[in-house]
């Protein structure tokens, strides 16, 4: 997370599910940031922040289904119409990323990846909050990709560095004798 955020200069966010809205579970801000849009901690909706619907996107079909019975809309940007937040979710599992822009707070837009778990499972997204329209999601998606892949390595479970051999014998070491000083011949 540290390296997206001397990348991008861009506050850096890590979300996970929970229950139906999207867990903020670690942000970091350089000094240059106005306030915080969102806090650690806070649960925000699914279908206004890009790291929500990176998790919606790749969740089961009965998630979208309890999401879609309400959409609050947060701004006047915020997508409140079942077909069109279908739509963009198909849109963030055919990029791999997903995006907002004025949808959870008016002024910032967002990027965000998922993040897998060692089975290929996604567990967590990933994501900055832009001050504004972004302007190089090309170089900042990529960053934001590797930073996910290395997330992924660290929760992978650790494996031996070369594959378990049959165990040997410890070597034999050669022993010389030593006349005992009080043995007499």
């Amino acid at each position: 997370m540290q390296d997206v955020l001397f990348a991008t200069r861009h506050v850096v966010n890590l979300f996970a599910l929970e229950g139906t809205r999207a867990a903020l579970l670690e942000r970091m801000a350089g000094t240059a940031v106005d306030r915080p849009v969102a806090r650690v901690g806070e649960r925000m909706y699914l279908h206004t922040s890009a790291g929500g619907k990176v998790l919606l996107a790749y969740s089961d079909g009965g998630l979208f289904e309890r999401v879609i019975a309400d959409l609050p809309r947060e701004t006047r940007h915020s997508i409140t119409e079942p077909g069109r937040l279908h739509a963009e979710l198909v849109a963030v599992r055919e990029n791999g990323f997903a995006t907002s822009s004025e949808e959870h707070a008016l002024g910032t837009s967002g990027l965000a990846v998922p993040v897998a778990d060692a089975g290929g499972r996604i567990i967590a997204a990933l994501g900055i909050v832009i001050i504004g329209t972004p302007r190089d999601s090309e170089r900042v998606v990529p960053a934001l990709q590797v930073a996910a892949a290395g997330i992924s390595r660290e929760l992978a479970p650790a494996r031996p560095t070369r594959p378990p051999g049959p165990k040997r014998a410890a070597p034999r070491c050669a022993t010389t004798r030593t006349p005992d000083p009080v043995a007499r011949p």
